[in-house]
């Protein structure tokens, strides 16, 4: 039996794709090590192309330099923290999936019959063997929600918390309610 968390545990898992998150926090890793390389780089040659360039041209070129490599940088950070925000969101999908392949269906003990009048020894004992094996159940059902519980909402605050890094990264705002 699935309860309701382990339902919506299974649910968000069920297109998650932690490797493609994986890689795309990788691939803006990368990307973003390319621009502090090409930020520094103009960093470092706009002071001389002041000086080498000179006349009105070369402060403008210095000027154009400075605003692009600052640019740079900060699309660099912009990166670097959606990257993190990607790792994160991979890791607690791989945990949460970890964590939901090891739930086992619980399924209910099967509830004893009973002869009409007065029960035998045997009933009574199958009775109290069904009580206590149903209180198991119930514990059991209790703590795998509470696990899913506990991933679901993980998940949930993981992705929600990534979002302002990847609207920063796309530009994306949505349009006003």
């Amino acid at each position: 039996m699935s309860g309701y968390q382990k339902a919506r545990l299974e649910s968000y898992l069920s297109g998650a794709k932690e490797k493609a998150v994986k890689d795309t926090a990788n691939d803006w890793k990368r990307c973003a090590s390319v621009l502090s390389i090409i930020s520094t780089a103009l960093a470092d040659a706009s002071p001389k192309m002041k000086e080498e360039i000179g006349g009105k041209t070369g402060p403008a070129v210095d000027a154009e330099f400075t605003k692009a490599a600052e640019t740079m940088k900060l699309r660099a950070e912009t990166l670097t923290a959606g990257s993190a925000k990607l790792e994160s969101v991979a890791q607690v999908m791989a945990d949460a999936r970890e964590v939901k392949d090891t739930m086992k269906d619980i399924e209910p003990p099967t509830k004893p019959t009973r002869t009409p009048g007065s029960s035998t020894a045997d009933e009574e004992t199958a009775q109290q063997t069904y009580d206590t094996d149903h209180g198991i159940y119930l514990a059991q059902v209790d703590a795998q929600e509470a696990k899913a519980e506990k991933w679901a909402n993980a998940m949930n605050t993981d992705f929600q918390d990534a979002i302002p890094a990847m609207r920063a990264i796309s530009g994306y705002e949505p349009p006003p309610p």
